[in-house]
């Protein structure tokens, strides 16, 4: 495994000598600390992230007129908003904010490690594969990509175990044991007026 750290990507190596180039950005001690800052600010559980489902007509909002409004104190080197502006809507306007800036980030992040590589498949691993704004998010910004998520952080686990083991594996393995699941971006509706 090699490193490439003034672009934040990681090179681990195929069976076959080949390197993979995966994307490193923390997100995830930022995420905590906003979202701790969110229910702070909305009078909520701390795990109320949890039960925000993606809304298009957000997004749209969010977009349609976007500028950064989260200070990122986590992530080093970063360029996000001086200071924190929390919209006084309903906590999910704010949070889909708050995630459309992560997934900006972290599509950035990818496409560094993909550079001139035209990868077919894009593979969500981690705390975030089983948040759901996240995961419409970032396929909808790789539309060309199938994106898929997984069950558990064990991916590169699974793979050292995969490769070791002498036992052919059927095609259905990884959707069994490993919960695979494709992932299908949202489609914009534009109006014409």
């Amino acid at each position: 495994m090699t490193e490439d750290p003034s672009r934040q990507c990681i090179n681990y190596m195929r069976i076959d000598g080949k390197p993979v180039k995966a994307a490193r950005l923390f997100l995830g001690q930022e995420y905590k600390e906003q979202t701790a800052a969110l229910a702070r600010h909305f009078g909520v559980g701390k795990e109320y992230h949890k039960t925000v489902s993606f809304n298009y007509d957000t997004y749209r909002k969010i977009v349609d007129d976007f500028e950064p409004r989260f200070h990122f104190g986590a992530l080093t080197g970063i360029v996000s908003a001086t200071e924190t502006r929390i919209p006084d809507h309903s906590y999910a306007y704010p949070y889909h904010q708050l995630m459309v800036e992560l997934v900006r980030l972290q599509a950035e992040s990818i496409c560094t490690a993909m550079g001139e590589t035209v990868p077919r498949k894009l593979f969500i691993d981690g705390g975030f594969s089983d948040n759901a704004v996240y995961v419409k998010l970032l396929s909808h910004h790789f539309l060309e990509l199938s994106v898929r998520t997984t069950d558990s952080s064990l991916g590169s686990a699974l793979g050292a175990a995969i490769v070791i083991s002498d036992k052919t594996l059927n095609s259905k393995f990884l959707k069994q044991n490993y919960g695979l699941r494709k992932h299908q971006p949202f489609i914009i509706i534009e109006t014409i007026t």
